[in-house]
C-alpha cells in the first residue's frame, strides 16, 4: 500500500496503469491525492475531500468501503470509492456495488449528485477499464452509479455491460453570467405569471408581518441558528403530511452538522434566511464550490392563503442576492428533481443519470424471471 500523496504533472503516456486499494480507514493517506484530483478534474462539491471524509466518518464503519487510486507510472490519475451492500429484491439477495459516496440506507441517504469517476482528462478509458477489471475479480450482481454527470468517464464505465438501466433527471439552474454581462434583471427572464405570483407573495408577507429581508449566515452562531430553524420548518411541514422528513434520521442530521462545521469557514456551505419583519418565511441550505451554488435542502413556513408561495419567493430572493452581492457565484443550481417552482425559476438544465449495470449472474436472472412472471400474471 503506497503512502504517496503526489499527483504529478506528466503528459499522457503508454505506461501501465495500476490500481492501489485502501481500506476506508486509511483515508488520511490518500486525502491529499483525492483533493488534488478533484481540483484538477473540475469535480463537483459532492466529490470534494470534505464531502468524502465526512461521509466516511458517518457511514464508513457500516459500509466498510474501499478506496481505489489509479496510477499511470508515478502519477495518480484517478480515484473512487467502492461500497457494497446486499439488498433483497423479490426475496432474492442481490449483491450491489456502489460508486463513491452512496449505498447508505435510504432513510439516511445523502443523495449524491454530479457524481463521476474521479479522473484526470484523457485517462477516462484506461481508468474505467482498470476499475471494471478490478470489479471483475469480485462477487457482485449490480453496479450502481447514482447521479452521474454525462461525459466520457460515464460512457467508459458502462461500455460492454451485460444489461444497463438508466433513469435521467434534469438539474435545472440559473446562469448568472449573462445576466451580469447584459445588466439584465433576473425577474425579466421569468414568465409574466411567475412574476405576478412573486409580487403577490411579496405584498402578502409585507402586509402580514413587515419588510422583507434576506440574510446569509455570517457567523458560526448564525449558521447553527439558521440550520435549526430550517430543520424545525422542514420537519413541521413533512410530518404534517404524514411523512417522516429527512431530518428524522440521526445519521443524516449528524452528517450535515459535521459538514457545516467542517466547511463553513471555507465558504463551502451557505445558509440563507428570508424573513418578513420578525417572521421567518424560509431558510435555504446550499453548497458552494467552483462558482456554483447547489441548493440542497430547505424549510418553509406555509400559510393557508395561496398568495404566500414561500418557496418561490425565497428562491427568487436568493437568486437575486447572489446576482447582486456575490459576483463569485456563476450559477444557482436546483439539483435534480422535477418541481413546478424549478421549472418557473430556472430555464437552463443539465442532465444527470441514475445507472444500474447488471451482471449475467443467476441472482439477476432469477429476479428478471420473477418480474416477467409477475407482469404476465397481471
Amino acid at each position: 500500500m503506497s503512502n504517496s500523496a503526489e499527483v504529478l504533472d506528466k503528459p499522457l503516456s503508454r505506461e501501465a496503469y495500476v490500481v492501489e486499494t485502501y481500506s476506508w480507514r486509511y483515508w488520511t493517506q490518500v486525502a491529499s491525492v483525492w483533493d488534488e484530483l478533484c481540483r484538477r478534474s473540475g469535480a463537483s462539491f459532492f466529490l470534494t475531500a470534505d464531502w468524502v471524509e465526512n461521509w466516511l466518518s458517518i457511514f464508513g464503519q457500516h459500509l466498510e468501503p474501499e478506496i481505489l487510486v489509479f496510477r499511470c507510472g508515478d502519477s495518480a490519475v484517478g480515484a473512487c470509492l467502492i461500497a457494497r451492500q446486499v439488498v433483497r429484491i423479490k426475496g432474492i439477495p442481490l449483491r450491489r456495488v456502489f460508486l463513491n459516496c452512496s449505498g447508505e440506507p435510504p432513510a439516511d441517504g445523502t443523495c449524491i449528485e454530479y457524481n463521476r469517476l474521479l479522473c484526470l482528462p484523457g485517462h477516462e478509458q484506461e481508468v474505467s477499464s482498470e476499475l471494471r477489471a478490478h470489479l471483475a475479480g469480485t462477487h457482485w450482481d449490480e453496479f450502481v452509479l447514482p447521479g452521474m454527470e454525462l461525459g466520457p468517464g460515464t460512457d467508459a464505465l458502462t461500455a460492454d455491460a451485460f444489461r444497463i438501466s438508466k433513469s435521467a433527471s434534469a438539474s435545472r439552474y440559473v446562469d448568472l453570467v449573462p445576466l451580469r454581462q447584459e445588466g439584465k434583471a433576473y425577474e425579466s427572464t421569468l414568465s409574466s405569471n411567475t412574476r405576478q405570483q412573486i409580487r403577490r407573495s411579496l405584498r402578502f408577507y409585507e402586509e402580514l408581518s413587515g419588510p422583507i429581508a434576506i440574510k446569509q449566515a455570517a457567523t458560526e452562531a448564525e449558521t447553527s441558528q439558521f440550520f435549526n430553524e430550517l430543520i424545525e420548518l422542514h420537519q413541521k411541514s413533512w410530518v404534517g403530511k404524514g411523512e417522516r422528513g429527512v431530518f428524522s434520521s440521526e445519521k443524516f442530521m449528524a452528517f450535515h452538522r459535521r459538514l457545516i462545521e467542517r466547511t463553513f469557514s471555507k465558504d463551502g456551505v451557505h445558509l440563507l434566511r428570508v424573513s418578513a419583519g420578525s417572521a421567518v418565511i424560509g431558510v435555504l441550505y446550499c453548497f458552494f464550490h467552483r462558482g456554483r451554488v447547489y441548493f440542497y435542502q430547505s424549510g418553509f413556513s406555509y400559510h393557508d392563503d395561496n398568495r404566500s408561495k414561500p418557496g418561490l419567493l425565497t428562491h427568487f430572493l436568493a437568486i437575486n442576492y447572489y446576482l447582486s452581492s456575490r459576483p463569485d457565484v456563476v450559477d444557482y443550481d436546483f439539483l435534480a428533481g422535477d418541481s413546478q417552482y424549478k421549472r418557473s425559476l430556472a430555464k437552463q438544465q443539465r442532465l444527470l443519470e441514475w445507472i444500474v449495470v447488471q451482471r449475467p449472474t443467476l441472482r439477476v436472472r432469477l429476479v428478471e424471471a420473477l418480474r416477467r412472471l409477475k407482469k404476465k400474471l397481471k
